[in-house]
């Protein structure tokens, strides 16, 4: 899923707790990424920039609609899961600190 940026990633969550960069590979990635039998990886994407929109993480937003685009799809889909996330977070009272991050196209290799 994170491709050429997947040591950064990993180094990034190993500086910032020592306990993070084991958690979010068994946990987060282990579990949550390692379900494809329920949901695709595109699927598994979009839930997770939902849930990003809700609680404000702008960087990490960015990264998974990349990642969307990354498992399989279109620019105009990542746009549109994005929209609807935002929409019914709105609808729920979530505010923002900042700009939340558009959908970027994405070179496919």
């Amino acid at each position: 899923m994170y491709r050429e940026t997947a040591d950064s990633v990993q180094g990034l969550l190993d500086r910032a707790y020592p306990d993070l960069g084991w958690f979010c590979n068994t946990v987060g990635y282990g579990i949550t990424y390692g379900g494809t039998d329920v949901l695709s990886q595109v699927e598994v994407s979009y839930s997770i920039v939902a849930a990003l929109i809700a609680i404000d993480a702008p960087r990490q937003i960015a990264w998974h609609l990349a990642n969307a685009q990354h498992g399989g799809a279109s620019f105009e889909e990542a746009k549109a899961a994005r929209e609807i996330a935002m929409r019914v977070a709105e609808a729920s009272g979530v505010t923002w600190s900042g700009e939340v991050p558009e959908a970027t196209v994405v070179e496919k290799h």
